[in-house]
């Protein structure tokens, strides 16, 4: 018989067990859907869906935070919003709850926080050569031809271990006519690129018109074609609390994988949202705590010992 591709004679070539896949596992930092998932693996991809304001980008910061703090390389693709915003977002998160390692700028009316020139600089030493952010919004690229070349080209140098893509409604542009064809054809580019360099893929989504706030979001109700969630690996959904009595015990919403490809968990776990961070941080169900962590940016910092800063454990549970 003639050599078919993706054709197996289990005689010829017999089962070999399952092994960690080619590449590396990326932890999301909610404890929960990393067991679940076994964290982010190489050569998959993800959906995160969420409403407008319900905690999905804030989710992914921390994301690029853990990949990057395990020494991976991100490539972030930003269909809209300030990326100077996103950077300091970003590094709020990752600098913790000490304000001695920020200057208070003030910003027309508002103040708003920026890192001291040494801490901008551990940072940057931190994520070096680890983090590189595209804003499609600010390029010339025209065509879905155009940005996955670029991305290829990109990923194929760089090696890097995560993609993430928010949002595919700023990122792909078509008509309603030819709106499911166009997200099909995206989701399955993502996912070669994803298998092709061994690197996982998250894309933030949105739900439809049928999803009711404070609820989580069921596949059905993801926004566009099905084929979005039928051909992801997981489907995670982040869901804000708008239950007044349960905001006043700390919950601020929900993090839930909705789909698990490869392992039978759907989990749900309640999250905290911590201001001086802009972390989401799981509650442990058992306990009623707060399970806080930090990143290891620190290391970099040369004049440590003048700033009286608290190191949390990656396990230590903090109070509402």
């Amino acid at each position: 018989m003639e050599d078919i591709t993706g054709r197996r004679d289990l005689d010829k070539d017999p089962y070999k067990g399952r092994k960690s896949k080619e590449g590396k596992y990326i932890p999301t930092g909610i404890n929960s859907v990393d067991y679940a998932i076994n964290d982010l693996a190489p050569g998959a991809v993800s959906l995160i869906v969420g409403r407008t304001n319900g905690g999905k980008t804030t989710y992914v910061k921390q994301i690029v935070a853990n990949a990057i703090d395990h020494n991976n390389k991100v490539y972030v693709v930003s269909g809209e919003g300030d990326t100077e915003t996103y950077i300091n977002e970003l590094y709020q998160c990752v600098i913790g709850r000490n304000n001695n390692y920020y200057d208070s700028v003030m910003l027309n009316k508002r103040f708003i926080k920026e890192p001291k020139p040494e801490v901008l600089t551990a940072l940057k030493k931190w994520h070096e050569k680890k983090l590189v952010i595209f804003s499609k919004h600010e390029s010339k690229l025209k065509t879905l031809d155009q940005l996955f070349e670029m991305m290829a080209k990109e990923v194929d140098a760089q090696r890097h271990n995560l993609m993430i893509i928010d949002n595919l409604m700023s990122v792909v542009s078509a008509q309603a006519s030819e709106k499911n064809e166009v997200q099909a054809d995206f989701m399955q580019r993502c996912i070669n690129m994803a298998q092709t360099y061994r690197c996982h893929c998250i894309l933030v989504l949105h739900p439809n018109k049928t999803y009711q706030k404070g609820q989580s979001v069921e596949i059905e109700q993801i926004s566009g074609t099905m084929d979005l969630g039928n051909k992801a690996d997981n489907v995670i959904s982040v869901v804000r609390e708008y239950d007044e009595d349960k905001i006043a015990q700390g919950i601020s919403g929900s993090i839930s994988v909705i789909k698990n490809r490869y392992f039978t968990d759907i989990v749900t776990a309640q999250t905290h949202y911590e201001k001086e961070t802009g972390l989401l941080l799981e509650i442990d169900e058992k306990t009623n705590k707060i399970i806080g962590y930090s990143f290891g940016w620190q290391k970099h910092l040369k004049d440590a010992a003048k700033y009286d800063w608290h190191k949390v454990d990656e396990k230590e549970e903090l109070p509402f």
